[in-house]
């Protein structure tokens, strides 16, 4: 995660290395505020942040480093060398960097902030939300794929929010026609004034784009490719994948049955994930019986018993048709057989097992690292 305690770290790392520079990590922090023009890390940390993390000028911000670094007793000559460092590590932390924005927005998302706070913390920063906000929407209109998903989520989380109070469009327009309202059929109307901007923001946001413009995991690229940094550098591994799959389908109204090729890839990544995130065994034996590689078909089958599921035994049940409830043994009404009948696969040959273990234990790897985020 890029933080400025990260950042800070390898500040520190560097000016180790320079001649005659005995500083502290919390003398970092404090060159670190003059470089956004602080008195102090304490007021970075506090102040209003509509402009904290913007990139300030590199002349003023190099000079600020430089007379913190000599009030704090170095040399003029390492001072400036230690403000390079500074300067050169911070370059890209700043509020216009979708890549933080988006980080910002995430958290912002799973701290579930009353929709009238302007202010929330992250990372030790106090973040102006209105700002954020439209650093977000800028990134979106801009083609970032994981703006563009988070902007979704927030017009989804905003519509669901003004949704959860009872409303009444016929007391909203019989305010709108000058009536006074009694008590609780103000606040019905207020509701409804509150719901109709939300559910006109999401619906235009659906009209304006496709499901291809979100980003879409791909859990078999990152296996082949052992690329497993980018899981933390992308939105998707960080949200409920199962949630966006319904979502996309609920919205844009698809049919699972008449999907296009490009809707068929987007739905099936989302639904990989989904299996990575909380594996279930029907989902699992969807995987294995829509795969036609041997290996990976093998491999769904080791990643599951890896997860406590068996995908080659039966889990069959008798199920109550008035309750939906498992049988009881002194029910004597009506019932029917449910659950799963285990998979049989063409075996395995030994040549092959060595693939499917790296394959099994690549999986695995990348469970463990999205279980984490």
């Amino acid at each position: 995660m890029c933080s400025l305690s990260n950042h800070a770290h390898n500040i520190h790392n560097k000016a180790k290395t320079l001649a005659k520079c005995q500083i502290s990590r919390a003398q970092i922090f404090e060159l670190i505020a003059a470089y956004y023009g602080q008195k102090s890390f304490a007021a970075l940390k506090n102040s209003d942040v509509s402009t904290k993390l913007e990139k300030p000028n590199s002349g003023e911000a190099n000079d600020r480093c430089i007379q913190r670094a000599i009030s704090m007793g170095v040399n003029h000559e390492t001072s400036k060398e230690l403000s390079l460092i500074v300067t050169c590590e911070l370059d890209s932390v700043n509020s216009v960097n979708p890549a933080l924005i988006n980080r910002q927005v995430l958290s912002y998302l799973e701290s579930n902030i009353e929709l009238n706070e302007q202010y929330f913390y992250f990372e030790g920063l106090k973040i102006y939300i209105p700002s954020m906000l439209a650093a977000l929407k800028n990134a979106s209109n801009n083609g970032v794929k994981d703006s563009q998903l988070l902007e979704l989520l927030l017009l989804v989380e905003h519509y669901a929010r003004v949704t959860q109070g009872e409303s009444s469009e016929h007391w909203y327009q019989r305010q709108l026609a000058g009536e006074v309202l009694g008590e609780a059929q103000k606040k019905w109307a207020d509701n409804f004034a509150e719901l109709v901007p939300a559910r006109q923001a999401l619906d235009t946001f659906v009209k304006m784009h496709s499901i291809t413009v979100l980003p879409v995991p791909n859990i078999e690229e990152l296996i082949s490719s052992h690329a497993v940094t980018s899981i933390k550098q992308s939105v998707c591994y960080r949200v409920n994948a199962e949630f966006i799959k319904s979502l996309a389908i609920d919205l844009w109204g698809l049919d699972e049955n008449e999907l296009s090729e490009q809707q068929s890839e987007f739905i099936t990544q989302w639904e990989i994930l989904a299996t990575f995130q909380e594996p279930y065994r029907g989902q699992l034996a969807e995987l294995v019986e829509s795969e036609t590689d041997l290996i990976k078909q093998h491999s769904w089958l080791g990643f599951a018993k890896a997860n406590g599921i068996d995908l080659e035994m039966d889990d069959m049940h008798l199920v109550n048709s008035y309750t939906g409830e498992v049988w009881e043994h002194d029910f004597d009404g009506p019932v029917f057989v449910d659950g799963y009948e285990g998979i049989t696969l063409p075996q395995l040959p030994s040549e092959l097992q060595s693939h499917v273990t790296k394959h099994v234990e690549a999986m695995l790897n990348i469970q463990k690292i999205i279980s984490k985020l």
